[in-house]
């Protein structure tokens, strides 16, 4: 079993801008997290969370999180993909909002740090059929290891299914 949480919302924006106060009124902070992190270990579960800054992704690796995700709308941003570079965790590269080569470029400067490229839909909730399922099959043509998975906004759990189905392992 798996947890993956969102943390390090507040890194988002400035604390001047109109976000701050909404983004600090509903994002959990660190030590929060923290005891989330602590319980999944205590029951035998997995914990990692997507990464919004290098301050969220430090915080990942000093708990000793198995993995960093990054989400699609961040996969092109050389800050935060150095940064999860440079915590040495193995990075899922969320890829909804990326061009091939993008994709590529981004496969680029994490090198080694490729953990594995996921399948995904910008839609909040998505619609089974908007799953783009048959992005797995392009991703693992372009990833030397070949893993990929499905990082899904669906709410119909046999999409996940049809994902492993596809080759997804994550």
């Amino acid at each position: 079993a798996v947890v993956k949480a969102q943390v390090g919302l507040r890194d988002l924006c400035a604390p001047t801008s109109p976000l701050y106060e909404c983004l600090i009124a509903n994002d959990i902070p660190y030590a929060g997290w923290e005891r989330v992190a602590k319980e999944c270990r205590n029951l035998g579960v997995e914990f990692s969370a997507s990464i919004w800054s290098a301050e969220s992704a430090a915080w990942l690796a000093s708990i000793k999180a198995p993995w960093i995700k990054i989400g699609s709308g961040d996969a092109t941003w050389e800050p935060t993909l150095e940064a999860a570079r440079l915590t040495g965790l193995p990075v899922y590269l969320s890829t909804g909002a990326c061009t091939e080569a993008e994709v590529r470029r981004s496969m680029g400067i994490l090198g080694k740090s490729l953990g594995c490229l996921l399948a995904c839909t910008m839609a909040y909730p998505a619609r089974p059929e908007d799953a783009h399922l048959s992005r797995l099959a392009k991703l693992k043509a372009i990833t030397e290891r070949g893993r990929v998975g499905y990082s899904s906004h669906v709410r119909d759990w046999s999409v996940g299914l049809r994902a492993a189905q596809r080759g997804a392992s994550v």
